[in-house]
């Protein structure tokens, strides 16, 4: 079930939308799916009062890797919960590798 950031995610599809009433987006026309990506990255990364300044997209991830950890026997739960923290963070491309 889906918590509350990936229901506040919707709202990508409500801007793109709004883009597309407004004719700013139109389907098969030259650069649509650049502008798509736009709108949808920026709505995923904009920083939001409702998740405590984060972005939907790291209110999405937080709530996943939270379900993910919740969903086994207590015994796991105490071993992965912590790791929580660690999974959250970017992960670092060592130097000339980021072409792999």
């Amino acid at each position: 079930m889906p918590g509350v950031a990936e229901q506040s995610g919707r709202r990508v599809s409500q801007r793109l939308e709004q883009a597309y009433d407004a004719g700013r987006l139109v389907c098969g026309q030259r650069g649509w799916k650049q502008l798509a990506a736009r709108i949808t990255k920026v709505s995923l990364m904009m920083s939001r009062l409702d998740l405590r300044g984060g972005t939907p997209l790291q209110g999405v991830c937080r709530e996943r890797a939270g379900s993910w950890a919740a969903a086994y026997p207590a015994v796991r739960q105490d071993v992965l919960t912590p790791m929580l923290p660690l999974l959250a963070g970017e992960a670092v491309v060592p130097a000339g590798r980021a072409d792999v």
